[in-house]
């Protein structure tokens, strides 16, 4: 599979233009550097926008980014919180196992269905992470957007499971 594959299981053109902008911001090398991103270029999904970065060192990732709206479905923000706390009885280790993948392997995730049903609400969607290189040309840094309904009527006692959302995973390659 290829970007192309991504692009096309994307429902939404706001994701399309996310993809987009990390697709040029990277040009040739397999992922984009932090600094290369034109927040100008994703302005229709920074609201919806967050990231979560690697350190191996010490196994651990710490929030970087959180838009208003993600930081609205989860209830608080994260930047500077590290991600095994913060994801505490929410499915954290799927999240953070998935979180690896796409920086060790260099590939997107397209997340469709129940996207919030770790935080506690019942919101569909779908979301889009990439992998990021901040400190050298290697992924570290996990860049995603995610858009999101509430069901309704919005039910705050579910209990959903891994099953109520599906997760591809897409090789980058042009």
């Amino acid at each position: 599979m290829a970007l192309s594959d991504l692009v096309a299981r994307l429902k939404d053109p706001r994701l399309e233009e996310f993809v987009a902008c990390w697709d040029a911001a990277r040009g040739t090398a397999p992922v984009p550097r932090w600094r290369d991103i034109d927040p100008t270029c994703m302005k229709r999904v920074l609201a919806n926008i967050w990231a979560w970065q690697y350190e191996a060192e010490t196994d651990t990732w710490t929030g970087k980014l959180a838009g208003e709206e993600i930081i609205f479905v989860l209830g608080r923000g994260f930047r500077g919180a590290k991600a095994h706390e913060y994801f505490e009885g929410r499915q954290r280790d799927l999240i953070l196992a998935r979180h690896r993948r796409i920086i060790q392997d260099n590939v997107a995730m397209v997340n469709t269905g129940r996207v919030f049903w770790h935080a506690g609400s019942f919101a569909i969607g779908q979301r889009v992470a990439l992998p990021v290189a901040t400190r050298s040309e290697a992924a570290d840094t996990v860049l995603g957007v995610t858009f999101y309904r509430f069901a309704s009527p919005v039910t705050h006692e579910i209990r959903a499971d891994a099953a109520d959302e599906e997760a591809e995973f897409i090789t980058l390659e042009k």
